[in-house]
């Protein structure tokens, strides 16, 4: 949920201060060099009385303070809690501001779950208690930490504002989380509670690749990944099944293991025979013809032969789940042997490595092991495949009718979709996903052409996502093709920001 706003005031994620003119007060602001949002005590109305709990209260227009916000060290649930309810309740168009609770280290996760800005009260208070702030800890320190205590928190709202600019926001939140308890017990509770939320708002195709670590395991867009593989992908009627590992270079079918496993299968005459299915972390069991989606086309994770508990019980459970109401003649295990622990999954596999799975006498294995096994090629397969893929990336396949594939075009009449990363839709591919009621996006009567900003959307499919391919529809009529900015809760409720990026549009005479 984080974003970049820009106000009369200045730019977030930002900096604000109760300007009451106290020494403390001047102090602060003397130290710092980027802008600062100023509020005026004399304005803030506190609740009065007994509470129920956290709210949200204006303290400037348009600027929304959680008031009475649980402390993160003592009660991290409730800190999450009452943000996510703080920012879902103000709406997108609000600032909202997290009182008293910001350190260095967790800037970066406040404004991953909707803060636009943060005060430098936890800062002032550990300077005057002799803590000093480094990138990494906090430790004693013999010097005033003042001066550098507020340069480093100036520094890394610069660092969160340039992550969100740059998409890589939740690699600096996996980051900086680990460097404290509180820290990681917050990350633990955002994807655990509130998946609901955050979900919704992470991209389902970016360029940028994406760095994994343990805690990946709950990000948004990898559980939604690993469902989608179980949910939308229409498997191709084949026989066999063929396991395999997964490679440092994405997509797989690059580096050069997969290129050996491939050319293996195609020597063998059963290219087409076999569901090639890779097993993985953070993404559990990744088909071949999905190898080129976000965000398995390109994330790097530490691979060292140990698997946590976490993981082996993440792709024990994904395997077994996508095998459950496939019935296949035969199994192929080509894994290595720190994979060994899906063997349960898979008791009647033959088993093909010897030493590494690349190496000559497991590929060697490989080829006589697939030889055993009649061809049973599946026709007509280019366009099996990309049926499915369609299926993955929209939904259904049905709304594409009977197409036929060329090159990086899907044809039906007319060119309805491009690859280019991901399928990339025609205005006529348009026509086709408007009809089925997929992925469309309501506007108000106008001709789009650079992009649809959100006041000008009337309503949106609710299973859109940033990213995803869209159609902008006016009273029935197709007036635009693009890429989804917002995710659909986003474009209806906001009245600001670009919602859709137009790829093609409709001239003014059609």
């Amino acid at each position: 949920m984080g974003r970049i706003c820009s106000t009369d005031a200045g730019t977030t994620p930002a900096i604000t201060v109760h300007d009451d003119g106290s020494d403390t007060i001047a102090r602060v602001l003397e130290h710092m060099k980027g802008s600062v949002f100023r509020l005026d005590p004399e304005t803030i109305d506190l609740p009065a009385g007994p509470s129920n709990g956290p709210t949200h209260i204006e303290v400037s227009e348009g600027i929304h303070a959680v008031a009475l916000l649980p402390r993160p060290e003592r009660d991290p649930a409730g800190f999450v809690s009452s943000i996510v309810d703080a920012r879902t309740a103000v709406g997108p168009d609000a600032l909202l501001y997290a009182p008293h609770s910001a350190t260095p280290h967790l800037v970066p996760l406040m404004v991953y779950m909707g803060v636009d800005l943060v005060d430098p009260y936890e800062v002032v208070r550990a300077s005057i208690r002799g803590w000093r702030y480094t990138p990494y800890s906090f430790v004693r320190s013999e010097e005033d930490p003042f001066p550098g205590n507020i340069a480093l928190l100036e520094d890394i709202i610069e660092e969160t504002a340039e992550a969100v600019r740059g998409d890589y926001l939740r690699e600096l939140v996996e980051a900086t989380s680990s460097l404290s308890n509180v820290g990681v017990s917050i990350l633990r509770c955002l994807d655990n509670d509130h998946p609901g939320t955050f979900e919704p708002r992470a991209p389902v195709h970016r360029r940028a690749g994406m760095l994994a670590r343990d805690s990946s395991l709950l990000r948004p867009e990898v559980v939604r990944f690993r469902k989608r593989v179980l949910e939308r992908f229409e498997p191709l009627p084949y026989r066999y099944l063929l396991l395999l590992p997964c490679s440092a270079s994405k997509p797989y079918s690059r580096s050069k293991s997969h290129r050996r496993f491939i050319e293996t299968l195609q020597s063998s005459g059963r290219g087409r025979s076999f569901q090639e299915l890779i097993l993985t972390s953070p993404l559990g069991v990744v088909p071949r013809e999905l190898e080129r989606f976000y965000p398995a086309s390109g994330y790097d994770i530490p691979v060292t032969g140990y698997w946590s508990a976490d993981e082996r019980g993440m792709m024990t459970d994904m395997l077994r789940r996508f095998i459950a109401d496939r019935r296949y003649d035969a199994v192929i295990s080509h894994l290595p042997d720190d994979l060994s622990f899906v063997s349960d999954v898979i008791p009647d596999a033959v088993w093909t490595v010897d030493g590494g799975p690349a190496s000559a006498a497991s590929l060697g294995s490989l080829g006589s092991a697939l030889s055993d096994l009649d061809p049973a090629p599946v026709r007509d397969i280019r366009r099996a495949t990309t049926r499915s893929m369609i299926g993955f990336q929209f939904g259904s396949s049905d709304w594409a009718g009977e197409f036929e594939v060329k090159g990086r075009e899907v044809v039906s009449g007319d060119t309805i979709l491009r690859w280019s990363y991901r399928y990339v839709l025609t205005l006529e591919g348009g026509r086709l996903l408007a009809e089925a009621g997929i992925h469309t996006v309501g506007i108000d009567d106008f001709l789009p052409k650079g992009s649809v900003l959100a006041p000008g959307v009337l309503d949106c499919h609710p299973d859109v996502r940033p990213g995803d391919e869209v159609v902008a529809v006016h009273d029935g009529e197709v007036r635009a093709v693009g890429t989804a900015a917002m995710c659909a809760e986003d474009m209806i409720a906001s009245n600001r920001g670009v919602a859709v990026k137009v790829r093609d549009h409709i001239r003014g005479s059609e």
